[in-house]
């Protein structure tokens, strides 16, 4: 990642990605083209991200969950999100499977990067939803009533932190979580 931050997109780099995604290089070179007519610097800054979903959803306050997000994408985490960045989470999102989904929204709610969610990551998180879709002053105690019963339902060892196998293993087995990820 972050190879591609402002060049041209090479032959060699298509292959490149055509290899780690389920893109075809007629794809990937449309993909590219509408990235640089939308980010010509050839990249996506915090403040460009941060903007694009605050108009996305006008009536909340996206700002923490848009950074939550950017977070999950610059992968390299040198605070931008460049073309191969873009792609290989576009790839996860509209070609991957239901696992390669979970795993990445539980790279996103691992705020810490530590390998696992706290009680309070998924409070932050969930509220941070809450926040943008417009919820209001309730969003702070509506989120930390739904991550509780997340954590009484998915933290098997109890030991408020879930793990990524919890995560994953749970989201799979609950029907109601793991429609979240198939689209």
């Amino acid at each position: 990642m972050g190879q591609e931050l402002s060049g041209e997109l090479t032959e060699q780099r298509i292959e490149e990605l055509k290899n780690s995604t389920k893109f075809t290089a007629k794809e990937i070179t449309e993909w590219y083209a509408k990235f640089k007519k939308d980010f010509p610097e050839g990249v996506i800054t915090k403040d460009a991200f941060v903007s694009m979903y605050s108009q996305m959803f006008p009536n909340g306050d996206a700002k923490d969950f848009s950074l939550h997000i950017f977070r999950a994408y610059d992968a390299d985490g040198n605070g931008v999100i460049d073309f191969s960045e873009f792609i290989q989470t576009l790839n996860i999102s509209s070609k991957g499977s239901l696992e390669e989904k979970i795993r990445w929204a539980f790279k996103m709610y691992d705020v810490d990067g530590n390998g696992s969610v706290s009680k309070q990551e998924a409070i932050d998180m969930i509220t941070s939803i809450y926040k943008m879709k417009g919820f209001g002053s309730a969003a702070a105690e509506q989120a930390e009533e739904a991550a509780l019963n997340i954590f009484l339902k998915l933290d098997k060892d109890m030991d408020d932190n879930l793990s990524e196998m919890e995560f994953v293993s749970a989201a799979k087995n609950s029907s109601s979580i793991s429609k979240l990820f198939k689209f």
